[in-house]
């Protein structure tokens, strides 16, 4: 698994973590010391995640995205920031890609989420049934009349829970001049973002990424919230959402979702006569201040978001988020120039086509694992109740899957395009369809018709078609060649994706191979990445190809289990011989545990930051399910209570925390007390007799609990704790060690072995590629060796004795799984699934 350092359900990747880790309370964290989007979250391919100071933070799930579901905000299990979302959060407007995920809201996205619903005061679909009130009619019209003015904006965020108050602010200058011309120019400092159209180009520029984009001008200034700055607005937090456009549009935009509406009366703003007005929604609180007289401008805007933040459930007690847009110094009678609205490029910034995608790093990103693979077949009901059988559909077409779902951003965004292009070459062999994934037809429906969509839809109401297509993150457009292979994989929302699509359907209508290309291009940068890997001490010994997620071993039978993502699990002995398999599925990552207490191991599973875990047996008979959190990060199965069976720990995303599972199934006990429980162990690494639980979380701690759940230690640990494993000797001259991963220093990854009172025995960096984080970790007890795996396909075997780095091999593959295989008749060797491989290594010694 991997278990970045999160911030609203994120994990902050690189050199933001250790110092948001450090300003962390009561999952609370501070922004403070970060630009704004400071940090690029990277977790998914071509998959983008920024943290906002503005917003508030939340540590919660993992990292992994954020996405609005119905004009909410970043829901369910996993988010991504200001524009990537990942499994399932709330939605958030128009992000880049979003992952699922089978679990309900998760506070990780929570305030980005709340935010994006404050931003849909800007971009709403539904408006209220009633009128404004007069006076709101008023300002929206006498703005709208304005040739031109400005005004500077300030956007603050204020949390308060009972340890800590947060202020944040972000202050831009506005200019606008009718009928296309808008200036929004952040004040100077790392944080500032700069939005510009001049009537002809519209130019987005980030400092803090030393990079701008331009494009187009919209026609009209309405649009701008809907076309290529949509990605900029959101980025700007509160600011983003109440841009005063003036006009009809944007008294319907503001009036978006209100259920009721109150004049409180007369009140004084920094000096300023205003009426107050308060607003009602579903979601949130807002009240507007409009300034007395005959010039009826906006002096400030107020959310109260706590309602929605309570309304996701886990919130710390006490913790109120409140969100408001002050607009001073108004000039009505603005005579702006050309001067005004024209962009001077910082000196050390470069023009590129996009403003965040191409972020992940400069490495290689390794295609998706369908890329070459024959199209897995299903069967789904489309918006008709007619069974679809994609075997027949295929035959001699090219298909193009759009993975989707009404409450994931940028699927709302890239839906209509995809449907638009796939049109024009219907009548050319083209098929498309839109598989809903995880939602019912009364739901998709209603959203079909709010957006004038007539579309072929399939529903996926169980994730079964989603998993075996590998869509972790939504939307995911799948392009399958005549030959039924999948020639294209494409995931999120690129503003380029139409191009991309008419030019790759127009190639493969010719019979041209696009997936042979892009695993030709892919083997060339691995061979280029395997030059700058410094690998040593390994051999491979055997490799079989598929789509290998997870990997485990049963070490009585020395066989070999590797789960297939969507299908079921394999079988092989230590020579790499297919000895069978599970006819049942199970999820991508797994474990073996002893559940009946005899000779006989079973199987546990879980989707990564999936609803629950599933009990099996070896030949695939369910046992039971546990499903009651927020998405599941880690599970370990150890015998803690010393009764002959294996309970299992779970490590889950958001407030769910840590539970703990008898061999049934039933829980023992929970400490719901950590947000984003990352990976979870056990042991009893004190020696006294009793087991001990261990886990990490969000506060980057290491924190300790007896077998009956007494919370008995946390330790601080001179890196942001994400990984911990235990060793535990089968030699009494030795002692039992914790072993951790993190980063440190906000650089890089390092690795430590602690003991049972959290001192230090050893510690050392890990070399990694692209993206420094450790996604497993599998411990060899009687070699005393570990075999850490990074993201980015590196694996690093540690010797646990005194801590030196023994052997370095690069298998690929974006995340890896990594377990140990050894045989009184061999050198011990680790067995390592790559999501493209499964590949055997053994020591060079």
């Amino acid at each position: 698994m991997h278990h970045p350092v999160s911030i609203l359900g994120f994990r902050i990747v690189d050199e933001a973590r250790e110092s948001l880790a450090t300003t962390e309370s009561n999952g609370l964290a501070s922004p403070v010391h970060y630009p704004q989007f400071l940090v690029l979250l990277k977790h998914y391919p071509r998959t983008h995640f920024l943290l906002s100071p503005i917003s508030p933070l939340y540590y919660s799930t993992e990292v992994r995205v954020l996405s609005p579901v119905n004009n909410r905000t970043l829901t369910r299990t996993r988010t991504m920031f200001p524009f990537g979302w990942s499994k399932r959060l709330s939605p958030e407007p128009r992000l880049r890609a979003q992952t699922r995920s089978r679990s309900n809201l998760s506070i990780a996205t929570l305030a980005c989420s709340i935010l994006a619903n404050f931003f849909a005061l800007a971009s709403g679909v539904s408006f209220a049934d009633d009128s404004p009130p007069p006076r709101v009619q008023e300002m929206c019209d006498f703005l709208g009349e304005q040739p031109a003015y400005g005004c500077k904006l300030i956007a603050a965020m204020e949390i308060k829970s009972p340890d800590r108050n947060q202020d944040q602010k972000m202050a831009f200058q506005f200019r606008l001049q009718r009928p296309s011309r808008l200036a929004l120019i952040g004040d100077d400092g790392p944080t500032s973002l700069t939005i510009i159209t001049d009537g002809k180009t519209l130019t987005q520029s980030f400092p803090a990424l030393k990079r701008y984009v331009q494009s187009d001008a919209p026609a009209t200034l309405q649009e701008l919230s809907k076309g290529d700055a949509t990605m900029a607005f959101m980025m700007l937090g509160p600011a983003g959402g109440v841009i005063p456009l003036g006009g009809q549009a944007y008294c319907d935009q503001l009036m978006n979702g209100v259920t009721d509406s109150e004049l409180v009366g007369d009140e004084e703003v920094d000096g300023i006569a205003c009426q107050r007005f308060d607003f009602k929604q579903d979601s949130f609180d807002w009240s507007l201040w409009i300034r007395k007289g005959d010039q009826p401008v906006p002096v400030k805007m107020s959310a109260d978001l706590s309602k929605q933040a309570a309304g996701a459930g886990g919130l710390p007690a006490g913790v109120s988020f409140i969100s408001t847009v002050s607009m001073k110094d108004w000039d009505l009678a603005s005579k702006w120039t050309d001067k005004d609205f024209q962009f001077d490029p910082p000196t050390d910034s470069q023009k590129v086509d996009s403003l965040f995608e191409g972020l992940e790093g400069d490495g290689p990103t390794a295609p998706h694992a369908l890329i070459g693979q024959t199209a897995p077949l299903f069967e789904a009901s489309d918006r008709n109740g007619k069974n679809v059988e994609l075997e027949e559909v295929m035959e001699g077409q090219v298909v193009v899957l759009d993975f989707w779902a009404t409450w994931c951003g940028p699927c709302v965004d890239a839906l209509p395009k995809v449907a638009e292009v796939t049109a024009k070459y219907k009548d050319k062999g083209v098929q498309f369809f839109a598989v809903n994934v995880n939602e019912d037809a009364e739901t998709v429906e209603k959203f079909l018709e709010a957006q004038s969509l007539d579309i072929r839809v399939l529903f996926d109401e169980d994730g079964q078609i989603s998993e075996a297509y590998s869509a972790s993150a939504i939307p995911q457009t799948v392009i399958i060649g005549k030959s039924g292979v999948v020639e294209v994989v494409h995931v999120g929302a690129s503003p380029r994706l139409e191009k991309q699509l008419a030019d790759e359907i127009d190639q493969l209508l010719t019979g041209k191979s696009l997936a042979q290309e892009t695993l030709e291009k892919a083997k060339e940068e691995q061979e280029q990445r395997d030059e700058k890997v410094n690998a040593f001490g390994t051999r491979e010994v055997w490799k079989k190809e598929g789509r290998f997620n997870g990997v485990a071993v049963n070490h009585i039978s020395h066989t070999i289990i590797a789960s297939e993502v969507g299908e079921s699990a394999s079988f092989f002995d230590t020579d790499g011989k297919n000895t069978g398999g599970l006819s049942s599925q199970i999820g991508s990552e797994i474990r073996i545990a002893n559940l009946a207490g005899d000779d006989q191991p079973e199987i546990v599973s879980f989707p990564p930051w999936g609803a629950g875990v599933i009990a099996q047996t070896i030949a695939g008979k369910t046992l039971w399910k546990y499903e009651h959190g927020q998405g599941v990060d880690d599970v370990w199965a150890f015998d803690i209570n010393a009764d002959g069976y294996d309970e299992i720990i779970i490590g889950f995303n958001g407030s769910t925390g840590l539970h703990v599972l008898d061999h049934n199934g039933k829980l023992l006990w929970k400490d719901t007390n950590l947000g984003n429980v990352w990976h979870v162990t056990a042991g009893d690494v004190d020696q006294d007799g009793e087991s001990e639980v261990i886990s990490t979380s969000a506060q980057g701690q290491v924190h300790v609990f007896s077998a009956a759940g007494e919370n008995i230690d946390n330790f601080e640990v001179p890196l942001y704790a994400n990984m911990v494993r235990t060793l535990l000797p089968t030699d009494s001259k030795y002692k039992p060690q914790i072993l951790v991963a993190g980063t440190v220093d906000r650089q890089g990854e390092g690795m430590l072995s602690i003991d049972s009172n959290g001192e230090k025995n050893f510690s050392l960096s890990l070399p990694a590629l692209e993206t420094k984080h450790v996604d497993d970790m599998a411990i060899d007890h009687e070699t005393r060796l570990a075999a850490v795996a990074m993201r980015g396909g590196l694996v690093h075997i540690v010797n646990l004795d005194d801590g030196k780095l023994i052997a370095t091999t690069a298998p690929g593959g974006l995340r890896c799984s990594v377990a140990w295989l050894s045989s009184d008749e061999q050198s011990p060797q680790f067995v390592v699934a790559t999501g493209n491989s499964l590949i055997a290594y053994e020591l060079e010694r």
